[in-house]
């Protein structure tokens, strides 16, 4: 069994038996819950510590996952170039859509958190959202006559 799918593994039987791992901040943290035998856990604790870089490599990807569901939509910037983030998945990797010099349509290509930044606009301090960067529209194309 390669490391991975140690990590899930323990991770399995940890949720099992009432031990929550989270990634916190870049910490791995473990959570009891009172539902859990206090020595399953601890057995489970030690094994987790075992396999510590792979655990803490699957938790922190997952929660990755998870906030960039939150960011679902904003721009992105890649080595791909700019684009817009499309989703996340539970196995820490990211697809964004981009458009590509050459095709008709937008890709969608898969990305991993360290290789690109999402960019966010700050509401102002009087609450209303910045418009600074956001995209203008087009001038509506003047139709049959010149009439609009």
């Amino acid at each position: 069994m390669d490391p991975a799918e140690k990590a899930i593994e323990v991770l399995t039987r940890a949720e099992r038996h009432g031990l929550h791992l989270e990634f916190d901040s870049g910490l791995l943290v473990a959570k009891r819950t009172e539902s859990g035998d206090p020595q399953m856990q601890d057995d489970i604790i030690a094994e987790i510590g075992k396999h510590l870089r792979a655990v803490r490599r699957l938790v922190s990807l997952r929660a990755v996952a998870v906030r960039a569901n939150a960011f679902v939509g904003q721009r992105t910037w890649s080595e791909e170039g700019e684009g817009v983030l499309a989703s996340g998945s539970g196995d820490g990797d990211l697809a964004i859509t981009i458009t590509k010099e050459g095709f008709r349509h937008r890709q969608t290509v898969a990305v991993n958190a360290e290789s690109f930044l999402v960019i966010v606009h700050e509401a102002k301090a009087d609450g209303a959202p910045s418009t600074d960067d956001e995209p203008t529209s087009e001038t509506p194309r003047k139709r049959l006559f010149g009439l609009i």
